[in-house]
């Protein structure tokens, strides 16, 4: 769709599974932005292409980006997790045409209904270009530019490292506060408990290979959490409470934010 508004002769191409673009749904608005191709298409479709988007749950990524590289044009992804597709990348003689890429924006609704054009304006582009030719980066980085997102620069395992705490971790804590309330809990629920678990459950197909692939990472965090946790909750046991540590963490936070919102 952001293609689509912002170079309206663009010949976009969307390949999918053949239960997804057969529904009527999909065709009335995969044809507002892209034409449809059957799978055994693909060759002939990109084998000219100026950029091929893997746009897909990271196993997949993982499985078929060695298929799409042997096209020799350039290759990026949105998989949200990097080191396990760049491994497989790297089995590939044409390697260097390929963009490790991941959007730092998303809604919690998935699915083709939901989608917007302004999804990506603003939002952080994370790359790993770090071994791509200048072909594949080039193509790449016009893509970013065109949807009006931050290109930003990691390798795979800085990439993955900090999305373990922007990303992974935030999914799981949403997750847990919408688990564990229960209805009579969510009648005192006001604004802060809804912002908090905007993003809960989400897509197992999407999220299982996140875990799968990040796992040491997100168990990391989680683990240093839960000893923050722990000390912060027997302090609060005391009679009287203590509060050192639960309100040195609200003015860290605090601090941080300010900082972050004054850059």
């Amino acid at each position: 769709m952001a293609l689509r508004q912002r170079l309206p002769k663009l010949e976009i191409v969307g390949i999918d599974r053949e239960i997804v673009v057969s529904s009527d749904h999909a065709r009335q608005l995969l044809t507002q932005a892209a034409a449809i191709e059957s799978p055994h298409d693909v060759t002939k479709v990109a084998s000219d292409a100026d950029l091929v988007v893997l746009a897909m749950p990271v196993g997949e990524i993982a499985r078929q980006v060695t298929q799409w590289l042997r096209l020799g044009v350039p290759v990026t992804d949105c998989g949200s997790t990097k080191q396990v597709i760049v491994a497989a990348a790297q089995l590939s003689p044409n390697r260097d045409w390929f963009v490790p890429g991941h959007p730092m924006a998303g809604r919690e609704r998935g699915g083709l209904s939901s989608s917007v054009g302004d999804l990506f304006r603003g939002r952080r582009w994370i790359v790993c270009p770090q071994s791509a030719r200048d072909e594949a980066r080039h193509a790449t980085r016009a893509l970013v530019t065109l949807l009006e997102a931050i290109w930003t620069e990691m390798t795979p395992d800085e990439h993955d490292t900090a999305v373990a705490l922007t990303s992974h971790v935030p999914q799981i804590l949403a997750s847990w506060l919408a688990a564990a309330a229960d209805e009579h809990t969510l009648d005192a629920a006001g604004p802060a408990f809804s912002d908090m678990t905007r993003i809960s459950g989400g897509s197992d197909a999407i999220w299982k290979d996140i875990f799968a692939t990040n796992g040491a990472a997100v168990a990391d965090i989680i683990g240093a959490a839960a000893a923050d946790f722990a000390a912060i909750a027997d302090q609060l046991s005391d009679r009287p409470p203590n509060l050192q540590l639960v309100l040195q963490l609200l003015s860290s936070a605090r601090n941080r934010r300010t900082r972050q919102e004054s850059n």
